[in-house]
């Protein structure tokens, strides 16, 4: 242990730290509050559910679409009726979405996760179905 500091020292430095933290959380907070980052995120998720809310019935491997806020997930199946998981496929359908420069990451055993920042735009969102949604195509064929 360095010599000059002491327990006391040590816990100085901690209480000052908690202290900048609590500032930062709280000056992240306002920023929140003041840019409207909450309700863009329910407003913008809520855009993206419905515009995939059709797809279990449109696309062969999705079986569901769900979420809440800006955290989606767009489950893929092997089959429907089984529900047999379609990990390769969606690893697959990540990373074509990859090549068209949107960034999805699988979660479970064969979920697409969807989840942007709080400052997405509709218009990104468009890009991030639209990508998602020909990259399930491709892997359908």
């Amino acid at each position: 242990m360095n010599p000059e500091i002491t327990p006391r020292n040590r816990l100085g430095t901690a209480a000052t730290t908690r202290k900048m933290a609590r500032r930062e959380k709280q000056s992240e907070w306002r920023r929140c509050q003041q840019e409207r980052l909450l309700e863009n995120a329910t407003d913008v998720g809520n855009y993206m559910l419905k515009q995939m809310a059709d797809w279990p019935s449109k696309r062969k491997m999705v079986g569901d679409v769900r979420g809440r806020g800006l955290m989606i997930g767009v489950e893929l199946v092997k089959d429907k009726k089984t529900k047999e998981h379609a990990a390769e496929e969606r690893d697959r359908v990540v990373e074509l979405a990859f090549e068209r420069g949107i960034l999805f990451l699988g979660c479970g055993p064969s979920t697409v996760r969807i989840s942007p920042g709080l400052v997405v735009t509709r218009d990104e969102a468009d890009a991030a179905i639209e990508a998602l949604e020909e990259s399930i195509a491709i892997v359908e064929k």
